[in-house]
C-alpha cells in the first residue's frame, strides 16, 4: 500500500486538478461533468481572493500521483462586533 499525503497545491498541479474535478459527475436528473479553464486557479485569481488549495494524494508506481481529494480555503477579513477576524471558507 502506498503512502497518502496532504500537501499544498501549486500551479504545476492545475492539469491534474482539472482532470480530477472532471472525473466527478454531478448527479441529478442529468449526470453532468464540469471542466474548469486550463488554469485551475484562475477563478480565485480573477476575483482577487486570498486562497490556499490542498491535495490529498497517493503515490502510484510508474505513474504520477493520484489525487484522492482536494480543498480550497478562501480567506477573508470580517468583523465580529468591533474585532476584525480572519476566516476561511472551504
Amino acid at each position: 500500500m502506498s503512502e497518502v499525503i496532504i500537501r499544498e497545491a501549486a500551479e504545476k498541479d492545475s492539469i491534474s486538478l482539472n482532470d480530477f474535478f472532471f472525473s466527478i459527475p454531478l448527479q441529478g436528473d442529468l449526470e453532468l461533468k464540469i471542466r474548469r479553464q486550463d488554469d485551475f486557479f484562475s477563478f480565485y485569481n480573477r476575483l482577487g481572493y486570498s486562497y490556499r488549495s490542498v491535495l490529498l494524494e497517493q503515490e502510484k508506481k510508474l505513474d504520477r500521483p493520484e489525487i484522492l481529494g482536494s480543498a480550497t480555503f478562501i480567506f477573508q477579513h470580517r468583523y465580529l462586533k468591533t474585532f476584525e477576524v480572519k476566516i476561511a471558507f472551504a
